[in-house]
């Protein structure tokens, strides 16, 4: 079950013992506060115990047994619990599984488990008894459930993103490996205060206020390449360096969109449309949007100089060279 779904569960039929598998601390947050505001009642959310360590068998035992001496009922959150991802002895299994199956009407249990191996017999056995919830962190293949989770965050605040604005986030998301919602969130917080009662979120707000946390700046500079706006693109250069940010980071990106933009553009010069795009190089339909007008504007050749210039680059950078200096001149004439 997944997170959205656990949330409609009524309060009367909050299961007796919860398993949540994954790090994304989004959704374990929505899962707590649910049990808190839901099973212990607002005047008793402070009594959930919480643990970041896994308590002995017999200890855990006696947790769940005992009852709470100020309120009615009572709520035990393990977090970051290992008890999934390592082998136990058959005794310490049976005894947790006692444990487990010892919940009382009074008491529910949360573990929470960064990371959980599936193919452990306890793990098999503890997951039939629980309420298991997805609380994986999404990769750059689901973002498509991004874009939709964006979108519904930003109805919460009787908002919506601007095309470009929302474009720009995904095309960022989609060059990292892993996705926080947290931190997401935490960044559309920033956005609602910053926007006041402006309802529509633009892409300027983006570039205001994800850029110094998240690293968009770097990804600012490849959108003002593909725009071919060397202004932009040399001003956002000056700020990156300002930062301290290390050069090897910066080729790196630099280096993976042109990369990107020259597996498009080997597609198109053959004469292949959007979708056969979309199936030779993998890339989200919807980024290509961009990617593919961008590319009609640019020749292979001027794409394979910028990659060599930046390959050059990375080879001379232990022995000195002129690093930044070299690539705002590479920059200048891909803008060309």
């Amino acid at each position: 079950m997944d997170a959205k779904d656990f949330l409609k569960i009524p309060a009367d039929k909050l299961p007796k013992f919860t398993l949540l598998l994954g790090d994304e601390e989004f959704h374990v947050k929505q899962v707590i506060k649910y049990f808190q505001e839901k099973w212990l009642l607002p005047e008793y959310a402070t009594e959930m115990t919480v643990l970041t360590e896994d308590p002995a068998p017999a200890v855990l035992r006696e947790m769940l047994l005992t009852p709470s001496f100020f309120s009615p009922r009572s709520l035990i959150f393990v977090r970051q619990s290992r008890l999934l991802a390592a082998s136990l002895s058959d005794k310490h299994q049976a005894a947790y599984v006692d444990a487990f199956k010892a919940v009382p009407e009074d008491c529910r249990l949360i573990i929470q488990c960064d990371k959980a191996d599936k193919r452990l017999k306890f793990y098999k056995t503890a997951s039939q008894l629980a309420q298991t919830v997805d609380c994986m962190r999404l990769t750059k293949k689901d973002l498509y459930k991004i874009k939709d989770w964006l979108q519904q965050a930003a109805a919460s605040h009787d908002s919506r993103w601007e095309p470009a604005a929302l474009n720009f986030i995904l095309e960022y998301l989609s060059m990292t490996e892993e996705i926080s919602l947290a931190f997401l969130a935490q960044e559309i917080e920033k956005i609602s205060l910053y926007v006041g009662d402006r309802q529509i979120w633009r892409k300027t707000d983006v570039q205001t206020l994800f850029c110094e946390p998240t690293g968009l700046s770097g990804f600012a500079l490849t959108d003002a390449l593909i725009a071919k706006d060397a202004l932009k693109a040399i001003t956002v250069l000056k700020e990156i360096t300002a930062r301290g940010e290390p050069l090897q980071k910066t080729l790196g990106l630099l280096a993976w969109q042109m990369r990107r933009l020259l597996s498009v553009k080997s597609v198109t010069e053959k004469g292949g449309g959007r979708e056969e795009v979309a199936d030779t190089t993998k890339i989200q339909p919807f980024l290509l949007d961009r990617l593919i007008p961008a590319c009609n504007k640019l020749s292979a050749r001027q794409i394979k100089q910028a990659l060599a210039g930046m390959a050059e680059i990375a080879r001379e950078l232990p022995f000195g060279g002129r690093g930044m200096e070299q690539l705002e001149e590479i920059v200048t004439e891909f803008c060309r």
